[in-house]
């Protein structure tokens, strides 16, 4: 089980301020527990126990997966951690985006193909402004799944595999793409844009 370390937060509806006792390292190695709560969006949702609201929150929290040597690091600030060789490390903002990198890596999936394909997605499909997120790999035909909010509504697409390989063949052919995605580094669409300049 993870030590859990007490974080304050103020509840944006009353404005008072509550204390949960939180993990700041989850361990895949040391069981599911804390794994599936991650994954399901629990662990981030918690009730002011002032005025009842549910809320996302979020704090420092790292997310260690030893056996498939992935690193993922939820802080909103620019972290500099030598301690990561070996390992695919990656700095998230949210805690919607830390969920979408475990669910790629535990997959099997390269994210910095996989935040290509979002890019040539919204390019083919007429939605640059679009929020893609990886949900699952699907079918006999391994096809990549995203949701994206449309008009109040999530809205699902299915990505055929070929445009996954194309852009891992195009991150091979690049050396300065592994360039920019040594150590802790945010991979997500602003990445792609700073490739593209």
């Amino acid at each position: 089980m993870a030590n859990l370390t007490q974080h304050s937060f103020r509840c944006p509806s009353c404005g008072e301020i509550f204390t949960v006792n939180l993990p700041d390292v989850v361990n895949a190695a040391e069981g599911h527990e804390y794994k599936d709560i991650i994954l399901s969006g629990e662990l981030f949702l918690r009730e002011c126990p002032h005025c009842s609201r549910r809320q996302v929150v979020s704090w420092p929290l790292a997310y260690i997966d030893t056996e498939g040597k992935h690193l993922v690091f939820l802080s909103d600030k620019q972290l500099s951690i030598d301690q990561t060789e070996g390992y695919t490390a990656r700095l998230v903002d949210r805690a919607g985006d830390m969920i979408e990198k475990i669910k790629i890596f535990d997959y099997g999936l390269d994210d910095r193909a996989i935040e290509l394909v979002k890019y040539v997605t919204k390019q083919d499909m007429n939605i640059p402004d679009a929020s893609l997120k990886f949900v699952r790999m699907d079918g006999a035909d391994s096809e990549l799944v995203f949701t994206y909010p449309s008009k109040g509504q999530m809205e699902m697409i299915a990505i055929g595999f070929s445009v996954y390989e194309d852009c891992c063949a195009i991150i091979g052919r690049n050396p300065a793409i592994s360039e920019a995605s040594t150590g802790l580094v945010r991979i997500d669409e602003d990445w792609v844009a700073s490739l593209l300049r």
